[in-house]
């Protein structure tokens, strides 16, 4: 999971400063008006020319400062499904009151970007940009670009920030109304078998406290002494999934395989099941079992760089 991190003015890669559509045209405007001033030597169109110019002063100016002054840190990124929708929690602070701000990143080719009406001078605030999940795998953010139109959107102030964390992508699955199953030593198919109940285990002397219906009366009355039915729990099945991941396969292969393994996974877990992972990668074999949230978490990770 990514880790917490402040960028402040320090850690400013780069600002770039362009006219919008609506800047572009009236700097064109303002380049004409004062030709046709200078021709005519109309003073009102003069007194015109210096209005748009600072008006387009005004919006550059206010566009720098929406990016200046704010803060960002990056929480704690929760793991996505690909797919589904990356929520990246951020925090916003600023040492002046800022309005019309926009916070934008990229993860894996993916673009989003969240509104940021008004930040009060000296709050914090809390907000989550919002954008579509790649394909499975595990990505770095990279960076951050706030983006600020300022107050009348003449120009576009744009500054990159450094980011650090790590976004965990999870393969899709699907509940399967079959388990695939292996083979067996005889060429049929091995099925995992799920004892229902308890099954008998042996005879023991009775006990205070045992249930009359586990007396087994004909071994007693053989023994002429009361003998009860000793019973074991029926044991969980245990699935194995071995996951192909040889150097140099299609990535498109690899994820196919990685969300076949999570169907398997998912539908083996909710039967009651073990379900124990198998690859080879590119320090030897790897063995991942426990939980879903550890399983779905290794298949998200799981890369082609094992051995042939």
């Amino acid at each position: 999971a990514g880790e917490e991190f402040p960028m402040g003015q320090s850690a400013v890669k780069s600002r770039i400063l362009v006219p919008t559509p609506e800047g572009l045209a009236c700097l064109m405007l303002t380049g004409f008006l004062f030709l046709l001033a200078t021709n005519l030597m109309a003073g009102w169109l003069f007194f015109l020319v210096a209005f748009l110019v600072a008006l387009l002063l005004v919006g550059a100016v206010t566009a720098v400062g929406g990016v200046r002054h704010l803060r960002v840190e990056v929480g704690q990124v929760p793991p996505a499904v690909e797919g589904g929708v990356i929520a990246l929690p951020v925090v916003v602070q600023s040492s002046r009151t800022l309005r019309f701000a926009r916070l934008a990143a990229v993860v894996g080719g993916q673009q989003g970007e969240t509104f940021l009406p008004v930040v009060e001078r000296g709050t914090r605030r809390q907000s989550t940009l919002r954008l579509a999940a790649p394909a499975r795998g595990v990505y770095s953010l990279g960076e951050l670009r706030l983006i600020s139109h300022g107050l009348i959107g003449m120009f576009r102030a744009e500054r990159r920030l450094p980011a650090q964390a790590e976004v965990v992508v999870r393969p899709r699955y699907q509940v399967l109304d079959d388990v695939p199953v292996g083979v067996s030593g005889n060429g049929g198919a091995e099925v995992p078998q799920h004892r229902r109940g308890y099954e008998l285990f042996g005879i023991r002397e009775y006990l205070p406290g045992d249930p009359a219906r586990h007396i087994h009366w004909r071994s007693s009355a053989r023994h002429r002494r009361l003998l009860v039915k000793e019973f074991e729990e029926p044991s969980t099945p245990i699935v194995a999934l071995v996951v192909d991941a040889e150097r140099g396969q299609p990535p498109a292969d690899l994820d196919a395989a990685a969300r076949a393994a999570a169907s398997i996974a998912w539908t083996a877990l909710q039967r009651g099941w073990q379900v124990t992972l198998f690859w080879c990668g590119a320090d030897g074999p790897v063995t991942t079992r426990g939980n879903w949230e550890q399983l779905w978490d290794a298949l998200a990770r799981l890369r082609a760089d094992g051995p042939s």
